[in-house]
């Protein structure tokens, strides 16, 4: 009976989601412990010293270069379908598009990025990483709460209550924003989580929050 149960458990239990990448330079493994760096969204990890430098000089030829490889050189920092932000943990699926692994927030996200991923995976040129609708500048690719796409530009904003503005009108959030859209480049990855609004902020700040309709970053000046 107890090792029927067992197998009823085992059987009901979510696979654990594929993390496995290649370095992108050298196509091979990559060690538990591996520098890393972060590059237009997605992490590439390395499996020795100085391919982290080769690839930062020019990501693009080995992004691009990896399309029409089996094996992934990259891990995507955010559901490709929602553009927020996912950590591995929370994943329930992934499915690799020409040489980047994808994670998903849900089945469903899985099951329309699977469907499209084309659409899903394309990478505007440019990108900012000033919130356009707090003005923060956020500190890295994974530090970001997600981001939204608009007229070639790919927007990352610093927290999750932040997408409640930019629905309304992105357009004019984005216009009377601060942001100032770049061509990505690699950086040392930080490895870091989007920030959380719910736990981090004081009372005040939350009152502040809900009277905008969007969150204050730590050091804004209407948290104070």
């Amino acid at each position: 009976m107890l090792f029927t149960t067992l197998i009823a458990i085992t059987t009901l239990a979510p696979a654990k989601v594929d993390l496995n990448t290649v370095c992108p330079v050298m196509k091979e493994p990559v060690p538990a412990k591996a520098k890393a760096v972060e590059y237009a969204g997605g992490r590439y990890a390395f499996c020795c010293a100085g391919c982290d430098v080769t690839f930062s000089k020019d990501p693009e030829k080995f992004v691009n270069g990896a399309k029409s490889d089996t094996s992934p050189i990259g891990l995507f920092l955010f559901d490709p379908v929602t553009g927020q932000r996912i950590l591995a943990d929370e994943a329930k699926g992934a499915s690799v598009f020409q040489g980047m692994r994808y994670l998903f927030a849900t089945q469903e996200n899985l099951t329309k990025f699977e469907a499209e991923p084309a659409k899903y995976a394309a990478r505007p040129e440019r990108e900012s990483l000033t919130c356009p609708v707090e003005g923060e500048k956020i500190s890295s690719h994974s530090a970001a709460a997600g981001y939204v796409d608009y007229e070639g530009v790919r927007y990352y904003v610093c927290c999750s209550n932040c997408f409640p503005t930019l629905e309304k009108d992105l357009a004019r959030t984005i216009a009377v924003g601060r942001a100032k859209p770049v061509s990505p480049k690699a950086a040392a990855a930080k490895d870091a989580k989007p920030y959380d609004h719910v736990s981090n902020l004081t009372t005040k700040a939350n009152d502040c929050c809900q009277s905008l309709g969007a969150c204050c970053a730590p050091g804004s000046g209407c948290c104070g």
